[in-house]
């Protein structure tokens, strides 16, 4: 109990004292997370999905009194990130149901901001899925898609409009877990990533250069042949030619140098860079009225996502809710990535 009240009391401050950002974190600038949150489960065994461990009575004797933990520690994350303000679009992964949805956007931190959801149940084992959070004021939903992917988690697509009426094109991918051998995984994300490609090629066919944004946990390095052969995303720190509105550029940087020597999750020691952002081309051109700002997105890395590696007493661990099946009450297994959009 005092390890839990400790925790707690940790947050509060975390939250009070929040994260000093970038000048960019400007009122009239328009931001988009993207963070795999690690396992938001409910607390209920759903008889169709292999969540048995995150009940009471499961492995991780998940209660909900954890839930509302996590979710709080969650949205203290998504409330700093954007020096209090709410960011304009919310990916999310690793989320079970439409119902712990509901109860993180209205009963966390996040309440007051009155976030819409586009969600659909995959035909994940687990039962996870991917789903985004959007402002109503700052982006006016048109259409949504789910793109099926059978065993997987869904392609989430959304199209939406500015209040500068600039129309925005926005893809959520999940790919499969490189645990076991990335190799032998390596076909089904270039699978996904293949589908992605030619939902947004049908896009580049469009008489109007188009802005797109794909984001997520690619459980791939900016470098993997999902990336660079199968979404032909290219890499935006080492361009030798002007940019072209009708192609993909990777916002994050290959090298883990450009971060302080982190990534976005880190496994046995080595950090990769597994969270990406990929935009196209029209959003970074200087004639366009949405640009990405700086060219360039962000981890989000204070020092309270972080704990410390007891194992070798210098390396930090990233702070999550787990590990292993025992309770430490963090955020989550990976670091937010970030950018922003003029508005």
């Amino acid at each position: 109990m005092q390890r839990f009240l400790n925790i707690f009391f940790l947050s509060f401050f975390v939250l009070l004292v929040g994260c000093k950002n970038l000048s960019i974190t400007e009122k009239n600038n328009l931001c988009v997370v993207s963070y795999n949150v690690e396992n938001l489960f409910d607390t209920e065994d759903d008889s169709l999905t292999i969540d048995e461990d995150f009940t009471p009575q499961g492995s991780y004797h998940w209660t909900p009194r954890k839930l509302r933990f996590k979710m709080n520690q969650l949205s203290k994350v998504i409330c700093n990130l954007n020096e209090g303000k709410p960011p304009m679009l919310i990916g999310l992964y690793e989320v079970e149901n439409r119902n712990v949805l509901e109860q993180f956007v209205r009963q966390s931190l996040l309440k007051k901001w009155n976030y819409q959801i586009v969600h659909q149940e995959s035909t994940d084992r687990r039962g996870i899925d991917v789903a985004l959070l959007y402002q109503p004021l700052q982006f006016s939903l048109i259409s949504e898609q789910f793109i099926r992917v059978e065993k997987s988690r869904d392609i989430l697509y959304a199209k939406g409009m500015l209040k500068n009426k600039d129309t925005l094109h926005v893809f959520l991918v999940h790919n499969k877990s490189r645990r076991g051998s990335a190799i032998a995984s390596e076909s089904q994300r270039m699978k996904v990533m293949n589908l992605v490609r030619q939902r947004v090629d049908s896009l580049f066919a469009l008489s109007t250069p188009q802005n797109i944004i794909i984001m997520g946990d690619m459980n791939d390095t900016p470098m993997n042949k999902s990336l660079t052969e199968s979404l032909k995303a290219l890499d935006l720190s080492n361009l030798e030619t002007q940019i072209n509105a009708r192609e993909l550029y990777n916002l994050m940087d290959s090298s883990l140098k450009s971060y302080g020597g982190i990534g976005t999750y880190k496994f046995q020691q080595r950090w990769d860079l597994l969270d990406q952002f990929i935009v196209s081309g029209n959003l970074l051109k200087g004639k366009n009225k949405t640009q990405v700002i700086g060219q360039r997105a962000y981890i989000y890395s204070p020092d309270y996502l972080f704990v410390k590696d007891n194992r070798t007493g210098a390396d930090r661990l990233i702070f999550r809710t787990n590990s292993g099946f025992s309770y430490v009450g963090g955020f989550s297994d990976h670091l937010p990535i970030y950018l922003y959009l003029t508005k």
